[in-house]
Formats: structure tokens, sequence, C-alpha cells
């Protein structure tokens, strides 16, 4: 095996690429797979462990160290209990969202934290730390659902792309219909979170 091992290295050496020589110090893993693909060689089959190796030095040979395996019973192998099947391939449905939300399930993506709850959740932080003139402590109520219409949400979300610098009428035209339009006060929420994260 000693000898195997000596005349396959070089040859593996020689088969990386190049650029691979020229950047690497140290042969890899990777690098002896392809080496054995190149020459059409079956390749090593095995499973990584977490464990640290431990080495022993070949009997016989003073530069070779090999794997301290521990050797197994065939009958120990054979009398060991089968590992859990695993899980049968299958399809499942679930909602992507009910009424325009997504319910919080495991087969869903965890829904990102929206700007009006980072504000809530300030908020009620504040309220909670407060307390009465008698000592007792501030009751919170906690917060409903706060629902936008597509045009509100359209509304604010062009108003967030509006740049001073792009065109001064329009922006300032933005600026009065803030300022006047008394259908807007729900955004009121967004706009003042908005104005704390920047």
């Amino acid at each position: 095996m000693f000898n195997s091992a000596n005349a396959y290295v070089p040859k593996m050496l020689l088969r990386r690429p190049s650029n691979a020589c020229d950047t690497q110090t140290v042969l890899t893993t990777d690098d002896v797979d392809r080496a054995l693909k190149l020459r059409n060689v079956e390749p090593i089959y095995g499973f990584g462990s977490g464990d640290p190796l431990g080495f022993k030095r070949a009997a016989g040979h003073r530069d070779l160290f090999c794997i301290d395996d521990k050797d197994v019973e065939f009958k120990d192998v054979i009398e060991a209990p089968l590992p859990k099947a695993p899980f049968d391939v299958s399809v499942t449905a679930h909602w992507l969202a009910i009424e325009g939300f997504q319910p919080a399930i495991p087969e869903n993506a965890p829904v990102k934290v929206s700007c009006l709850n980072l504000a809530l959740a300030v908020y009620s932080d504040v309220q909670k730390s407060e307390y009465k003139e008698d000592g007792l402590p501030v009751v919170v109520k906690l917060p409903i659902k706060h629902l936008l219409s597509r045009e509100l949400q359209l509304y604010f979300e062009k108003i967030i792309g509006l740049n001073q610098k792009s065109s001064s009428t329009l922006f300032e035209e933005a600026l009065v219909s803030l300022a006047t339009d008394s259908g807007l006060h729900p955004l009121v929420p967004y706009f003042t979170c908005l104005l704390l994260m920047r």
C-alpha cells in the first residue's frame, strides 16, 4: 500500500491545474478526488467525522501513518439494531397567504419585521417603563393589526422614492400634500418610523 501511495502522489500533483499549483501549498482532498477522477480510478468513499482522527505508525514503516481504526466484529454489526428509515419523499400543500397575510407556520419563511411593528415595539417599551402618579404601572393595550389600502401603500412608496434633488416642484407638491391631505393619517406611523431609521 505504501508503494502504491508513493506512486500516486506525484501523478496527482502533476494532474493539478497549473493555476492551482501556483497558489496552493497544501494538497487537499479535492485535489486527490480530481486526480482520481481524471485517471478513471474509482473514487474514495467514506464520511467525515467531527472527532479528531487518531493516527498511529504503520508496522514496518517509519514515515507512514494510518488511522487507528478499531476492529469491528461481524456478529456485532449483524445484531446491531437497524437505523430509523428515512422519510419518504412527499408533496404537501400549505397556505402561502390567507387574505393577504402570511401565516407563521414552519413551511413559510419567517416574516421580516416591518417598519410599523418596529415603531409599535419601541412605543410599547417606552409606555411600559412609565408609571402613573400614584405609583401604579401604566396599562398598555396590545397593538392591533394595521391595514393599509393599496392606494396608500403606493402613495407611501412614491413619497419614499422621491428625491429632494430630482424635481424640486414635485417634492414641494408632495410636502404640501402630506401637510394638507387629511386622508393620509394612517401613514403617520410609517413616516415616523422612516424618519427614526434615517
